[in-house]
């Protein structure tokens, strides 16, 4: 089997959601699952020789996409990983004697898990940043919001970059699957709306990751992707013994192990419907198996689903080595304002965080819209052509858009409209720094002017 690897690039915010609820608190995910990248190849399903090695086998896996830190691979901080409550202290769990732990608690120290964020191999700590954005569904008729329809929307910040690996055993196959992989694509939720750009192009690296022989007989097995366990009849697992996770040899210590467990219930687009719940084991948990044999200490897969980006554990990854670790924090942004507010999956939270700081933007554009709206109000373009030059500043990105009206203004029926305030308009969306913002204001106020000068002359 080869293994080739890509970056994905976000061109704007993703929306990627951890379960199918639609109200209430939904779960949002820190990493692209695999199948969102074999989802975007198998729209080409029927153009495969043979779709079923490529899309249903295990010979081709399409892997978890993580962020890069410090342009390096990045991993699920492990759960054996402990912060000491009003410390800087962090330990790593598994280490730790009976005799420690008793000290611990002699000391009042108290030890919380880390479970948010990623590490890279040099112990760089980050978690990936996320936008809230409030939305409301549109009223097409009034021209307004729709009543009690307030929905938001959590999403991985645009700009970073992310990578993922294809593991595969024809050479004729990458070549295909790339065809239709690389490039511009939408990945998501919310693709129709100004949500899903990314792009996706070869990245050169190799996966290196050391591995230490422990002092005792535990050998300690790292998840670094999600694993789904079944029985020989098709049930879903709690892990129980070391053969749950294909081992012959070996136990499980659980009294050394860390594991968190999930489930959720994927949606099939090209059936419109949902599947069967899958329950999984989550990744970054940790499972020490005394006395396994030294020929099955290899890093493999094991359980389903590896066709979509389950089932990679590492056997006694060099990070899980030593009892104290230092983990050396970054910022995803760091001009954030109030860095000392700590991360929330509250989405007021997250929701007043963004509003204060688009209020810093907003006032400009908002002086920019009110100083040159008038020279529109009088001109040809209609509300329809206005209404579409707001649809392209949503669904566009700022570098996308001066080129998409641009386009649209000087061709077909809009040509004429557009004749004699197209440069002015084009002169202004260039001028501007935040585009997407500007033009949907500038649409919004010119189309309402309009309807009044129009409902002013029916009057008459």
């Amino acid at each position: 089997m080869t293994t080739k690897y890509y970056k994905c690039d976000f061109i704007s915010d993703i929306v990627l959601k951890g379960s199918s609820n639609t109200q209430g608190d939904i779960v949002k995910l820190d990493f692209i699952p695999g199948n969102n990248f074999l989802g975007i190849v198998a729209k080409n399903y029927a153009k495969f020789s043979n779709p079923i090695d490529v899309f249903h086998s295990q010979k081709v896996k399409f892997g978890d996409a993580h962020m890069l830190i410090e342009n390096k691979l990045s991993y699920k901080i492990p759960l054996s990983f402990h912060s000491v409550k009003l410390a800087d202290e962090k330990i790593n769990r598994i280490h730790l004697s009976d005799d420690d732990e008793v000290r611990f608690k002699k000391e009042q120290k108290q030890l919380k898990q880390i479970r948010n964020g990623y590490i890279n191999t040099d112990f760089n700590h980050t978690q990936p940043e996320f936008t809230y954005s409030q939305k409301s569904s549109y009223d097409a008729e009034n021209r307004r919001s729709k009543d009690s329809t307030m929905f938001g929307y959590s999403a991985l910040k645009k700009g970073t970059s992310w990578v993922f690996k294809i593991i595969y055993d024809d050479d004729n196959k990458i070549k295909q699957i790339e065809e239709f992989l690389l490039g511009k694509q939408l990945l998501g939720k919310a693709k129709s709306s100004e949500y899903g750009k990314v792009y996706i192009s070869k990245f050169d690296t190799k996966e290196e990751i050391p591995t230490f022989k422990s002092n005792d007989e535990i050998s300690y097995i790292y998840a670094k992707s999600r694993l789904a366990l079944f029985d020989e009849f098709g049930t879903p697992l709690a892990l129980e013994k070391a053969s749950d996770l294909g081992f012959k040899s070996g136990e499980i210590c659980f009294e050394k192990s860390y594991i968190r467990s999930g489930n959720y219930f994927p949606r099939n687009g090209a059936k419109q419907s949902y599947e069967m719940c899958r329950f999984y084991i989550e990744k970054g948990s940790v499972i020490a198996i005394k006395g396994l044999s030294e020929n099955e200490k290899e890093t493999k897969f094991v359980g389903k689903f590896q066709n979509e980006g389950f089932g990679e554990i590492i056997i006694n990854p060099s990070f899980l080595k030593n009892k104290e670790i230092n983990l050396k924090e970054l910022k995803a942004d760091k001009n954030t304002a109030h860095d000392s507010l700590k991360e929330s999956d509250d989405s007021l939270i997250n929701f007043l965080k963004q509003k204060e700081k688009d209020e810093k933007t907003i006032l400009d554009i908002a002086c920019m819209v009110s100083k040159n709206y008038e020279q529109f109000v009088s001109q040809k373009p209609s509300v329809s052509q206005w209404g579409a030059i707001r649809s392209f500043a949503i669904t566009s990105s700022d570098e996308e858009l001066y080129e998409k009206i641009k386009n649209f203004i000087e061709s077909g029926k809009s040509k004429e409209q557009w004749k004699e305030c197209k440069d002015t308009l084009l002169n202004l969306i260039e001028k501007v720094e935040y585009k997407k913002e500007f033009v949907k204001l500038l649409a919004m106020i010119v189309s309402k002017y309009k309807q009044i000068k129009k409902g002013e002359k029916d009057e008459q």
